[in-house]
């Protein structure tokens, strides 16, 4: 390689990394003005909660999270207006997580713990910032009908991760008998078949 040639792919090379960058920030800042606006728009659909409080304080004891850290609990009919019996969203506040007013008053006080745990563990596994961006464009190409195998396997690692985590906060059995109600009515899907098989091999 030429002096020459090179010096053009050293430039090249620093403007692409600098409009990366750039990309990037402007995304975020984006996706941050996106996230608060389904922050409210999500509380305003339900109710904050305050009833386990303690049990979220126990859930984060030791994990290095801060005092400070406010994790907000929401119930609505998110399932019916979302699609999801439970979401998890973070600002750079907060933790918000949004449950399904009637799947979770059909649940057993273990369930609850075990499904707000489980929306815990979205707060230490969760996509990374590049994913996310693939994430959502691809979220957008679904509705014209794309389709994503990469998308169902990232989705899914991190729901793994999560069940990882609300079983080691509540128990193995409190997982698995929430994650018989969720899919309920779909119990031949493969999430669910991942999921259950990794809870096998987790500590009773």
């Amino acid at each position: 390689m030429t002096m020459r040639k090179f010096r053009f792919f050293a430039l090249y090379t620093v403007i692409s990394g600098l409009l990366a960058i750039s990309i990037a920030v402007i995304y975020a800042k984006l996706e941050e003005r996106e996230t608060e606006k389904i922050i409210s728009a999500a509380a305003a659909l339900g109710a904050e909660i305050f009833t386990q409080d303690d049990f979220i304080k126990e859930a984060l004891y030791n994990t290095g999270l801060t005092k400070e850290t406010k994790v907000k609990i929401f119930v609505g009919p998110y399932d019916k207006v979302l699609g999801g019996v439970g979401f998890f969203v973070a600002n750079p506040q907060s933790y918000y997580i949004f449950l399904d007013i009637y799947f979770y008053n059909s649940l057993s006080k273990e369930e609850k713990e075990a499904l707000i745990a489980h929306e815990l563990g979205h707060i230490f596994f969760r996509p990374t910032p590049q994913e996310q961006i693939r994430l959502d464009i691809e979220h957008r190409l679904r509705r014209m009908g794309f389709s994503s195998e990469w998308r169902n396997k990232v989705l899914t690692k991190y729901q793994i991760k999560a069940d990882g985590f609300g079983a080691k906060k509540t128990s193995v059995k409190s997982i698995e008998k929430l994650l018989e109600k969720v899919y309920k009515e779909h119990p031949e899907s493969l999430d669910y078949r991942l999921r259950t098989k990794n809870l096998q091999n987790l500590p009773k």
